[in-house]
């Protein structure tokens, strides 16, 4: 079901709230118009053909990327951690892509989109697709969306980098893509009951970044922090890291492959808008993870902290989320201000979750469940016709539900297989123990 704020066009000369508004003010460019023209009637074109691009062929394309993402993220995670624990953290995030997947596909694709109704959740029934006959769209669709299970599962494990044992993140890995996961998704994505109130969320700002985020919280608050992160007298020390060039290189290819998610969900959410829809949702998504990767290293630089270069890569990533909630709406100088913003508040949120005795080993959570709800609620911001309570609602929604979900299947984990290795084995133990290599 496709919600009718998603394919509106905006008005021009829409306000910016203040923060925006100081941010162009200081490029010299005012406050032009915050919306694309419309994009339900774009130019006429071989894009915008029908008989020319079959729907498979789009959708395809964009699921391609979105598995480049997660080896991108994949790459990133295991350049941020340390050395010790930079190949178990690869297998993590392989491990992981395959189980959501095929917990996705017998389960979670059902729950996510089929009977919803404006209710909470789908069917929970195996197999998705006929074992003979389905159509070439719907294995397309499935195709996209099967990746996009696997997103929240590679945030978890980027969070909990370098003590959460392989067995409990596994089965957590399938619980979160076959259950958690597409029950908060089914609430917009599926026609539920958010979708049915005007909620906004079409590339997952909720859905996905800030959902997994509230999971990794309370996985980081069960599992404790790494060996030697916080001392007793209050301090906290900086861990050093496997291979900024591996991070650099993985962020480089999460990037690319974000343009896959933002595009795929635009195509599935704006279908009648044809491939067309993806030039605008590309050059938004550059736009802000650039302009997100920037303001992130230069504030760092400015303020001189641990980390910078790490914090300029969580920057373009805070940009990337900062834009996915409706990544084809805005005009591209505010898509700029809005990547900008989320790389802003990922250096103010890296240390103040530590602060607060929180190890996140990738920022994972600064980034995914911050500005994931930046994201949301900007949303209101770029189409003042959604409003910003509906917003609020939903992102609040979907971060209590996840808290008390995860929250269970974390501490039913704990109290029968554990979840944590010996403080011994962060070294790089771990390796040796749960997976067999040889470092």
């Amino acid at each position: 079901m496709t919600n009718p704020a998603r394919a509106r066009t905006l008005p021009a000369g829409a306000s910016l709230p203040a923060l925006a508004l100081l941010v162009l003010a200081g490029l010299g460019l005012g406050a032009p118009a915050i919306a694309q023209e419309s994009l339900a009637s774009p130019l006429p074109g071989p894009l915008t053909d029908p008989a020319l691009w079959p729907v498979p062929l789009p959708l395809l394309m964009q699921g391609l990327l979105v598995m480049g993402l997660l080896a991108g993220l994949t790459l990133f995670q295991s350049g941020l951690v340390r050395p010790g624990a930079s190949g178990a953290q690869a297998i993590k995030g392989i491990c992981g892509s395959a189980l959501a997947v095929l917990a996705f596909f017998f389960i979670g694709s059902n729950v996510l989109m089929v009977g919803v109704n404006g209710g909470f959740h789908g069917t929970f029934a195996f197999f998705p697709l006929p074992v003979e006959g389905a159509t070439p769209d719907a294995m397309a669709e499935w195709f996209l969306r099967a990746p996009f299970a696997a997103l929240p599962v590679l945030i978890v494990a980027g969070a909990l980098a370098e003590r959460l044992r392989l067995w409990p993140f596994m089965i957590f890995a399938v619980v979160l893509a076959a259950v958690l996961g597409p029950i908060a998704g089914s609430w917009s994505w599926g026609g539920g009951w958010l979708d049915r109130l005007g909620f906004v969320d079409i590339g997952g700002a909720t859905v996905l970044h800030s959902a997994a985020g509230w999971a990794a919280l309370v996985g980081a608050v069960l599992l404790g922090a790494r060996k030697g992160k916080f001392t007793s007298n209050g301090a906290i020390h900086a861990l050093p890291t496997n291979s900024l060039a591996l991070a650099t290189f993985g962020t480089f290819a999460g990037w690319i492959g974000w343009f896959g998610l933002t595009g795929g969900a635009v195509l599935l959410a704006v279908p009648e808008a044809g491939p067309a829809i993806l030039v605008p949702t590309y050059v938004n998504t550059l736009l802000a993870g650039a302009a997100g990767l920037a303001v992130a290293l230069i504030v760092s630089l400015i303020v001189g902290r641990n980390g910078v270069m790490a914090r300029g890569l969580q920057g373009a990533l805070a940009g990337l989320v900062s834009i996915s909630a409706a990544p084809h709406l805005p005009m591209p100088l505010v898509a700029l201000a809005i990547g900008a913003i989320g790389g802003l508040l990922v250096v103010i949120a890296v240390p103040l979750i530590e602060r607060l005795r929180i190890d996140d080993a990738t920022g994972a959570i600064s980034v995914h469940l911050i500005c994931g709800l930046w994201a949301t609620l900007v949303v209101s911001v770029i189409d003042p016709t959604v409003p910003l309570t509906t917003q609020a609602l939903g992102a609040a929604a979907v971060g209590g539900a996840m808290v008390l979900a995860s929250f269970v299947v974390w501490l039913a984990i704990k109290l029968t297989l554990g979840l944590r290795i010996a403080f011994e084995d962060e070294s790089g133990a771990q390796e040796h123990r749960d997976l067999g290599l040889d470092v």
